[in-house]
């Protein structure tokens, strides 16, 4: 935790009324990578495990981002995600 408190960031790129998440992708590369390889992962959630597998196209290109942004809001009439992948 002390080390998550250490890091900082930028403001949110977009607002959000659901969920909002910043990624960092030296971190989180790997960890999918991790998961799509546990069998575990992959008896206990079968549909989550194939999707983290097929991330794996898309991590060699994640793994060189600067930053991953997601935000969810819904207004009771439309429901929007945005995603924004910044690169180096």
């Amino acid at each position: 935790m002390a080390l998550y408190l250490k890091e900082a960031f930028d403001a949110p790129a977009w607002p959000a009324t659901q969920w909002s998440a910043r990624l960092d992708p030296q971190k989180l590369v790997p960890l999918l990578e991790r998961m799509g390889d546990n069998p575990g992962f992959r008896f206990v959630t079968p549909r989550l495990a194939r999707s983290v597998k097929d991330l794996r196209n898309w991590t060699g290109a994640l793994a060189n981002a600067k930053a991953i942004e997601a935000a969810d809001s819904d207004d009771g009439r439309i429901e929007e995600i945005r995603v924004r992948i910044a690169s180096k």
